[in-house]
């Protein structure tokens, strides 16, 4: 009879087998040695109760920016066409969680002041609690080298632009890129890269108006990165994260003017690259554009966001880049340092984000 049974487990079709292995299994002692009782059912395990998929968005967010709402996370792309011929205005999508993203609407709802024929190419919000009717502020480059600005009543838009905040031109300089707007409790700071390096420039904004620098700018990196972005952990613990080459690296301060050093001591302002943060995969290369950072209820645990390229279609249909979003937990160790590498990976990414 045993061997009845067992001719009868053994021509089971595989697709039985199938259906019974996206469980939880363990292995117990099979005293007879014919296999049968080696299964050991422990409940059902989904990876959706832990996980989440990386890239968090497709086909692209290039360019983009994050921000926290007042209800949801939203991120806005630069130009683009996801499909061919269907052009998208600064297209802005919204997430509860981080993960789990849909469209909203085009981040502008009328053609730019300055140019309406310019292309957007980069862009960079936040929230500003102390203009009153004009929360949001959107700082965007395009490619005449130069910088204008934008504000809104709601995080996704509609945005109202404002026209041109700065140029090349103003600067002295031949290239004018890359804006990122940070706000540190009442005061506002623009980041920009010229082929001199990145700046830091307070600004101040005042709603319906365009945006006026104050004070000098300060350098804050040198020719080595390019597209900055500035986390506050504090008013005394400010990272700096910049594209260096084909990866992500990055430095700390003490002070949000600075100077960024590398664990040695170095300053990025006068030729360190920092240390490495974001490097390449197989899948994916030149990981780009972190937007910013999200910190999780579980202690010492952050949530960055950054796109990445897909190495086998680097492109569009349309023939626009394709640089899908990714989120990837960071862990900061006790010493004020992230405590490994990360690396675009596409398929099950944990842990989930905790607010």
């Amino acid at each position: 009879m045993k061997n009845f049974m067992k001719t009868i487990i053994m021509a089971l079709p595989l697709a039985a087998w199938i259906v019974a292995l996206p469980t939880a299994m363990t292995s117990c002692a099979d005293m007879d040695g014919d296999g049968i009782d080696s299964i050991l059912w422990t409940g059902s395990i989904n990876p959706e109760n832990s996980s989440y998929r990386n890239p968090v968005w497709e086909p692209s967010l290039a360019g983009g920016t994050i921000l926290k709402g007042s209800s949801r996370f939203v991120a806005i792309s630069a130009d683009t066409q996801w499909a061919k011929d269907l052009t998208y205005r600064c297209p802005a999508i919204m997430s509860s969680d981080l993960t789990d993203w849909s469209f909203a609407q085009e981040a502008f709802a009328a053609p730019l002041e300055s140019n309406p024929t310019a292309s957007i190419n980069s862009l960079s919000a936040d929230f500003a609690k102390t203009v009153a009717n004009a929360n949001y502020w959107l700082f965007y480059g395009y490619d005449d080298n130069t910088i204008g600005a934008a504000s809104a009543s709601y995080a996704q838009g509609p945005y109202t632009d404002l026209g041109v905040f700065l140029t090349a031109q103003d600067l002295g300089a031949s290239t004018l890129r890359d804006p990122f707007f940070l706000v540190a409790s009442t005061n506002f700071y623009v980041c920009y890269t010229t082929e001199v390096g990145t700046y830091l420039q307070k600004v101040t904004i005042r709603r319906g108006r365009i945006p006026t620098t104050s004070g000098e700018p300060k350098l804050i990196a040198g020719t080595a990165f390019s597209d900055i972005a500035l986390y506050r952990v504090s008013g005394s613990q400010v990272y700096l994260f910049g594209n260096v080459g084909d990866e992500v690296r990055y430095a700390r301060a003490d002070n949000i003017n600075g100077p960024y050093l590398d664990k040695s001591g170095n300053d990025v302002a006068t030729g360190s690259q920092g240390e490495p943060f974001i490097a390449a995969s197989e899948q994916y290369v030149h990981p780009e554009n972190v937007q910013r950072l999200f910190p999780s209820s579980t202690e010492g645990l952050l949530y960055v966001a950054f796109n990445a390229t897909r190495a086998d279609k680097p492109n569009l249909s349309s023939g626009f880049a394709r640089k899908p979003l990714f989120i990837n937990p960071v862990r900061l160790g006790e010493d004020g340092w992230f405590t490994e590498m990360t690396y675009p990976v596409e398929g099950w990414t944990s842990p989930l984000y905790e607010l």
